[in-house]
């Protein structure tokens, strides 16, 4: 059977007029707004791209670390672009943790240059480097991974030990209570999928890939390099999912659900809806997988 295209993100397009804009907005509002200040006793304060970031780096530093989330709720990490008073917010932070999101390719830059203190911290690089060497698309939804997940928790949890050594015994036990329990996520994941009837899944935009490749799925989507896919694919994607019996179509509540939509009326499929960047990162990834499982039985 042939692999039909899965996944892919999109760089957000900005342009130089705009940049500058916002960098002379974020200037002025430095200015005009008080610097957040770390927690008490001594605390980290952090910027993250996306809700998951923030359950890692909450678990590991507990009460000393005050976590910021740029990207907004209900916005999607291809098309989001912050606002010049969530740019000067990053004012005063100690770190800012990278995950790969396409709105970091074109806002990050304008976030260092304005902030010149603030320690960078790409948390999940050498994933897509690795992708690259195997012929893949650089895939930045590494969060829905556990094992890869566990790589950006070490990342953060490293960098709190190099700013913060004082605590360091606090930062290793928390880390270990959070190494085991994305262990056990990772097992209840590989459980819950091993007796599936199928193994492919079809959803809206292609957020599920790593999970996908760690457990043996086949990713489905419905764009392709930020494009929908055109008529002809979907026509093959229609019959495979015939062929198969698929009866579920996953949407993203960030991204158009048009085409899915569409393609579950014509299948009289389920439409289900489910939320990779949902904070509370390890009961959703278990709903995930539930869901996961019920559609491919």
């Amino acid at each position: 059977m042939r692999q039909l295209p899965t996944r892919a993100h999109t760089q957000a397009g900005v342009s130089v007029n705009r940049r500058t804009g916002v960098a002379f907005l974020v200037a002025a509002l430095i200015m005009v707004l008080p610097v957040r200040a770390a927690p008490e006793s001594g605390g980290l304060s952090i910027v993250v791209s996306i809700p998951p970031q923030k359950f890692l780096a909450q678990w590991i530093g507990g009460e000393r670390m005050n976590v910021r989330i740029m990207l907004e709720p209900g916005h999607a990490p291809e098309t989001f672009e912050p606002t010049p008073r969530q740019m000067a917010a990053v004012s005063g932070a100690n770190f800012y943790f990278s995950i790969g999101v396409p709105f970091e390719n074109a806002w990050l830059p304008e976030i260092q240059q304005q902030n010149p203190e603030l320690r960078l911290i790409e948390c999940c690089s050498q994933f897509a480097a690795a992708s690259r060497e195997h012929g893949g698309h650089d895939d930045p939804h590494i969060w829905v991974s556990p094992t890869q997940f566990l790589s950006a928790a070490e990342r953060i949890y490293t960098a709190l030990l190099s700013r913060d050594s004082g605590n360091s015994a606090l930062y290793q036990k928390r880390y270990q209570a959070l190494n085991a329990q994305l262990t056990m996520l990772n097992r209840d994941l590989r459980n819950v999928l091993k007796d599936r009837r199928i193994n492919e899944f079809i959803i809206s935009h292609g957020a599920l890939g790593p999970l996908a490749e760690e457990y043996g799925l086949i990713q489905i989507a419905l764009d392709s390099g930020g494009r929908e896919v055109g008529p002809k694919t979907l026509a093959e994607i229609t019959l495979l999912a015939r062929r198969q019996n698929i009866r579920t179509v996953f949407v993203l509540k960030q991204h158009n659900q048009g085409p899915a939509r569409t393609l579950a009326r014509e299948l009289d499929a389920e439409l289900v809806e489910i939320d990779p960047l949902a904070e509370n990162y390890l009961d959703n990834m278990r709903a995930i997988g539930r869901l996961l499982a019920a559609a491919t039985l």
